[in-house]
């Protein structure tokens, strides 16, 4: 995870377990209760790299913009717990935000599964769609302008789905692509790039973290990345490499 997340085209959001295995080494997370929900490879490590692991996490933004030809794309671990997507990452960045109102709003950023408890349609404004995962379920769930894509990727029963930046919806083959992904909930978004994600004329996408805002640009093909061995990345998530995976 260390080594993987200092690569210039990696960008990931913070979730509930990044939230998890940040407080774990503080003391601030129940053994049992962070064992239970996949903290085991954290509780294995020793203390010199659970604190580097943690510190790594730490830096993480709470929420990502893709800029697309059709309007921007958010992606939050969650949800977005405001009407209006600007005024979220305006909040998370304001010097005005106490620090409870702060903690309060990344809580239900990483943790909240209010929306899709209550089938909430709401669509959230200004923004194209904003893609969350969080809450596995057998196939991909839109809300409003909300698209839950958590599709338990990491189970052996379940599957990841991914989408295509573009269309927002389900991606076929693409022998160059970028993904955008929340590793600890399957979570994929994937956006077939050109020559680099600052060049939108290309074909690329501007990608932009809050609070932290970046643009990375990544080369054309990226270098090739993978989770899992060779073999089996083609296979489950249907690419042809070179691709990169971007985890979070």
């Amino acid at each position: 995870v260390l080594e993987f997340l200092k690569n210039d085209f990696v960008h990931s959001v913070s979730g509930n377990h990044e939230d998890m295995a940040i407080r774990y080494p503080n003391g601030n997370m129940d053994s049992v209760n962070y064992a239970k929900n996949g903290g085991a490879w954290m509780m294995a490590l020793d203390r010199e790299t659970q604190l580097e692991v943690s510190h790594t996490l730490s830096a993480l933004p709470i929420a990502i913009e893709l800029e697309t030809e059709l309007g921007l794309v958010g992606i939050v671990h969650a949800d977005c717990p405001f009407e209006m997507w600007k005024d979220f990452t305006e909040f998370l960045e304001s010097k005005l935000t106490t620090k409870t109102m702060l903690e309060h709003a990344i809580d239900s950023a990483q943790w909240s599964r209010d929306r899709i408890t209550s089938q909430d349609s709401t669509s959230i404004l200004d923004v194209r769609a904003v893609v969350v995962g969080h809450t596995p379920m057998a196939e991909s769930v839109t809300l409003g302008n909300v698209i839950f894509i958590d599709t338990a990727g990491w189970h052996q029963s379940g599957k990841f789905t991914i989408l295509d930046a573009a269309t927002l919806l389900p991606a076929v083959k693409a022998s160059v692509a970028v993904i955008v992904t929340l590793l600890t909930s399957g979570v994929i978004l994937k956006g077939t790039i050109s020559v680099s994600l600052s060049t939108p004329t290309l074909g690329g996408f501007v990608v932009k973290a809050f609070p932290k805002v970046t643009s990375t640009e990544v080369a054309d093909p990226p270098v090739p990345i993978v989770t899992v061995n060779d073999s089996s990345v083609p296979t489950i998530l249907g690419f042809v490499p070179p691709f990169a995976v971007i985890v979070g």
